[in-house]
């Protein structure tokens, strides 16, 4: 990879920061920057992240690295290892500012406005591909099934282009990493009883739509390329403030995150336990008090009540339970109120009004959610709960990228939800999860 002066330089930046902001004791020193147990470190705003492979040394002739469409684009562009195997807004406009635009990320039958868009100069092309660089999207062309309990009725788009019977919506890519640990793949697709196979698979329509490919991946292919996003883990391994988040006991970083036990339902049903992380239980009492502020986090995070959609008392690791992963266990779609349309995402993303057939009920939304799969009214607005680790290196969040910040995330469930964070609570959260 071909960021090593990039990385330098953030280090470089950060460290400074840290250095004139915080006492000498604290943070990471300069000499421990060799020290990396993952392969891949680069550096995001909270610390650095790094990745690590169960196959052994990552392999960049692997498949998922290879373009095997005709538009120049392997996995990589929309899977960046330095952004935790999905694309950040900081790493796209990198993109778009080394290669005005070029870059094989940059391709606009499927990312930017809409797919006529001009491209002639590099000033339409930074407006053509704001979605990507402002928001972290992909496009996709959408209809709604003849069978859905609903219809949509009007779309209001800023960019002038859908309309009721063919429309957009905008996604952010998931990270590729952790593949192992999660209960389904896409943000709304179906059950994965065969996680394996579904990536084999997906591989081979990612070529054909984002790789614009013409030809049948052979079986070993695809495999390959699957075993490398099944074995691959990504976490924050080094946080500015706190230093390395696999010291003095914790089990931070990606190494640990590959050793992590995961199977489907491992933390469901009557065997449910709301303490999903523990890796940081040796920083509780640390001398430290970065350390001990993540740790308290940690505690948040697992404990902290507030009361669901369906009124019983629940916590973050309700919904985010696989243990020290923050995925879900199982297959299950949560509508945590990301599809409703505020003022800010009504400048970026199409507006749909849609009436239920049977009862004329009728919603203004800016993505369907799981419903654009089944037709049920009542999928409307459900998406899978992410795996939350490497989350400092993926900005922005939720599926449209609406939160630009972790603490953004936080507001919006504090807000969505009603939650009354006391003391130090929403702090210790969000460094937290900026240690994941």
């Amino acid at each position: 990879m071909k960021h090593l002066s990039l990385f330098c330089s953030l280090v470089a930046l950060s460290l400074a920061a840290c250095a004139t902001e915080e006492p000498e004791e604290y943070g990471i020193a300069e000499s421990e920057l060799d020290l990396f147990r993952g392969e891949m470190p680069f550096p995001n705003h909270h610390g650095i992240a790094s990745s690590y492979s169960n196959l052994g040394p990552i392999d960049e002739s692997n498949p998922f690295f290879v373009a095997m469409g005709t538009n120049g684009r392997s996995c990589v562009p929309c899977h960046d290892p330095r952004a935790g195997w999905t694309i950040s807004t900081d790493v796209a406009k990198l993109l778009f500012a080394q290669s005005d635009g070029l870059d094989p990320l940059f391709r606009i039958h499927d990312v930017g406005t809409r797919p006529d868009a001009p491209l002639a100069t590099r000033n339409q092309r930074k407006k053509a591909y704001a979605p990507m660089t402002e928001h972290g999207l992909v496009r996709f062309a959408t209809t709604v099934p003849a069978t859905a309990e609903f219809e949509v009725i009007a779309v209001d788009d800023p960019y002038g282009y859908g309309t009721p019977e063919a429309f957009t919506r905008f996604r952010r890519p998931t990270t590729t990493s952790s593949e192992s640990q999660v209960g389904s793949l896409t943000w709304t697709g179906g059950p994965q009883p065969d996680i394996f196979g579904n990536l084999a698979t997906l591989f081979q329509n990612a070529t054909s739509f984002h790789g614009q490919g013409t030809i049948v991946i052979p079986d070993d292919v695809r495999e390959e390329a699957a075993d490398f996003m099944f074995n691959v883990y990504n976490a924050q391994e080094i946080d500015w403030l706190a230093g390395r988040l696999d010291d003095d006991g914790a089990r931070g970083g990606p190494v640990h995150l590959a050793q992590q036990e995961f199977w489907p339902g491992i933390n469901s049903g009557a065997a449910f336990n709301r303490k999903v992380f523990d890796i940081f239980d040796a920083w509780e009492s640390s001398w430290n008090p970065f350390r001990r502020r993540i740790a308290r986090g940690q505690a948040v995070f697992n404990f902290k009540e507030f009361r669901g959609a369906n009124g019983n008392m629940i916590t973050c690791s309700t919904c985010h339970n696989a243990p020290n992963v923050g995925s879900s266990s199982t297959f299950r779609m949560m509508n945590v109120g990301t599809v409703e349309v505020t003022n800010k995402t009504r400048k970026y993303l199409p507006v749909l009004t849609i009436r239920n057939k049977t009862t004329n009920e009728v919603r203004r939304v800016t993505d369907l959610g799981r419903a654009v799969v089944t037709g049920l009214w009542a999928d409307i607005g459900g998406f899978k709960a992410p795996q939350l680790r490497g989350l400092a290196s993926r900005a922005p969040y939720f599926h449209d990228g609406r939160a630009e910040t972790i603490a953004d995330i936080v507001r919006h469930y504090e807000d969505h939800f009603g939650i009354r964070f006391k003391g130090t609570e929403r702090q210790d959260l969000i460094a937290f999860l900026s240690a994941l």
